[in-house]
């Protein structure tokens, strides 16, 4: 079912923690002048929330939007090296900070037990992490090393510590302690001889997915400090841009060139469940609704699917808990 359809590209997706918000991100596909808006948050019901369209003079393309883990607030990356963050509220932007010279691809929120925000976002080269209060906070940590751009980029929480993980575009994973700043010492872990990590996921403390340019999705362990890859779990054809997990349905999703929406079982980690079709062109984001029944897919043919995920083959949902 196509729940946003528009003339530009979609590349980008979020639903909010409690299920009501779709926040879009949209590239505009003509010259500058364009006055369609390029941030569009409407409810499930099809009502628009929010829209934000920026300065006619400039052509500014949204790279990627997510809503923080409390739904509090919802941060966008922009292509002119901005950083958005807006109040969920009163839709009021926290602050912006245009830290980068080259467009912002990458974000990835983080919250701690104690209700500690952070905000990372990612650049050509370098990552910057910052605190979330009231306003945006000034970067308490910077990374740098990556080359060819960042493409891949999450928080990793393995027992009382944190770590952010990044892909680059030389088929490199890298990863840091975020408190000391420093870099694991099994990093950086070469996946591919060429091509970018276009997608990072954390599974557990131990266990993450990054899926690649040459159409596979591997298993990264993470145990004592050692970084390690097994062989590709999934492969499919073309690269894969986008990557999604359901924990408590034990789905996978991924979309890419091919421009199918492709669901994995992560428990059986065998063939996919199921391909839809339906997209016109590349499938740039996925994302699982919270309860996991509903799978969000963006494309460059400018829409928004929603597809209904009973169990493809049984028609029920899956009752186990993913074990990867």
């Amino acid at each position: 079912m196509i729940i946003f359809n528009n003339p530009h590209y979609v590349r980008s997706i979020s639903v909010s923690p409690d299920g009501k918000m779709i926040a879009f991100g949209v590239l505009p596909t003509g010259k500058k002048g364009t006055k369609d808006p390029l941030i569009v948050v409407r409810s499930f019901t099809g009502e628009t929330i929010f829209e934000q369209r920026f300065n006619d003079q400039t052509w500014t393309q949204i790279h990627c939007v997510q809503f923080s883990p409390d739904g509090r607030y919802l941060a966008c990356g922009l292509s002119d090296g901005g950083v958005f963050v807006y109040n969920t509220e009163t839709w009021q932007i926290l602050g912006e900070k245009a830290a980068y010279k080259n467009a912002v691809n990458v974000i990835s929120f983080h919250q701690g037990f104690s209700g500690e925000l952070l905000l990372a976002s990612g650049s050509t080269d370098v990552i910057v992490v910052r605190r979330i209060t009231d306003h945006l906070g000034d970067p308490i940590q910077t990374f740098s090393g990556p080359k060819y751009g960042l493409f891949g980029l999450t928080f990793h929480k393995a027992r009382k510590n944190l770590f952010l993980a990044a892909g680059d575009g030389d088929g490199v994973l890298w990863l840091w302690n975020v408190v000391s700043g420093n870099l694991v010492s099994s990093a950086p872990l070469r996946l591919e001889k060429s091509g970018a990590i276009w997608n990072i996921v954390s599974l557990n403390a131990s266990r993450m997915l990054a899926a690649t340019q040459m159409g596979k999705i591997y298993l990264i362990k993470f145990a004592k400090n050692i970084l390690t890859a097994e062989k590709s779990i999934f492969a499919i054809q073309g690269c894969i841009f986008a990557l999604a997990i359901s924990r408590s349905k034990g789905f996978l999703a991924s979309g890419g060139t091919s421009g199918q929406v492709v669901l994995h079982n992560l428990i059986s980690a065998k063939e996919p469940l199921k391909a839809f079709d339906g997209h016109a062109d590349y499938v740039w984001a996925v994302t699982f609704t919270p309860d996991g029944k509903k799978l969000l897919s963006a494309s460059d043919d400018g829409t928004v699917r929603m597809w209904d995920l009973k169990h493809p083959e049984s028609n029920e949902e899956p009752q186990e808990k993913c074990r990867i």
